[in-house]
């Protein structure tokens, strides 16, 4: 699951990229920019890996306690 996002990672990075680099911004000389909403989708999709990185190793640190002593 998270090799996939990771590659999605990649992809969102070119696809924001490839929204401010049009021929018309270079032509024209005008600073290239890139969509926020393409920005904003580059920036979740490391937060998910991360949580799930996250998850994966709380679970495989903190084992479950016996409570049967009780």
């Amino acid at each position: 699951m998270a090799g996939l996002l990771m590659c999605l990672q990649i992809t969102l990075g070119w696809y924001m990229l490839n929204s401010g680099l049009h021929r018309e911004l270079m032509a024209n000389k005008k600073k290239p920019g890139v969509s926020q909403y393409r920005m904003a989708f580059h920036l979740i999709d490391p937060f998910l890996i991360f949580g799930i990185f996250f998850y994966n190793a709380s679970s495989l640190l903190l084992q479950p306690q016996n409570v049967n002593h009780l």
